[in-house]
């Protein structure tokens, strides 16, 4: 995550590399960091659809508490899963 941090202050244009750093985020379940940055990518390409993914997914998982797997199944948490 640091890396694409350091690309972004060298190129903080690219809009790829903040969507990347928001997957990263989501992957952590950091998902107030991973709305930003997708928000981030979205303000410099308004079309970017990977961006627009994760600001949807960041956003319900953040509201709601609920787990999204990549392939957009939604599961609510459950105590047994892990």
């Amino acid at each position: 995550m640091g890396l694409y941090s350091e690309a972004i202050a060298l190129d903080p244009t690219n809009e790829k590399l903040y969507c990347n750093r928001s997957m990263c985020n989501g992957a952590l379940k950091q998902w107030d960091k991973c709305e930003i940055d997708a928000k981030s990518a979205l303000e410099r390409d308004d079309k970017y659809i990977k961006a627009y993914f994760w600001l949807v997914k960041s956003s319900v998982s953040r509201l709601h508490g609920w787990h999204i797997s990549s392939t957009s199944t939604y599961h609510a948490p459950c105590p047994l899963s892990l």
